[in-house]
């Protein structure tokens, strides 16, 4: 058999590599966002969970913090406070209650993305 010329030796696969939290977040690639809750019922009522998270940056409350500023959960009108913010890294709001009931959150973005 022939033995192929120079300029068609086989050469290996080059496969990009998948881009580290770093890299997303400094070419504003997009990224994923996750909003959602855990909710437990107990005997006497439920313990939910609220949680905002950047799955992409999970190994790094870092990247997070220079993302999210803070997440500001509203409840239902019969929590006092009904309101209640949480602050990077922890973006995650859990309590016990008597039911469920829809929550509704706003992300603020730190200001230097803006």
């Amino acid at each position: 058999p022939a033995e192929p010329a120079p300029d068609r030796a086989a050469r290996p696969a080059v496969t990009q590599r998948p881009q580290s939290a770093a890299a997303r977040l400094e070419t504003q690639e997009p990224v994923v966002l996750a909003v959602g809750n855990r909710c437990e019922e107990l005997a006497a009522g439920f313990r939910w969970t609220m949680y905002v998270s950047l799955p992409g940056f999970q190994r790094s409350t870092h990247y997070t913090t220079r993302m999210i500023d803070q997440v500001v959960y509203k409840l239902h009108p019969t929590f006092q406070p009904d309101s209640i913010a949480c602050r990077s890294p922890s973006l995650e709001l859990s309590c016990t209650g008597w039911g469920t009931f829809p929550v509704r959150c706003t992300i603020h973005w730190h200001p230097d993305l803006r």
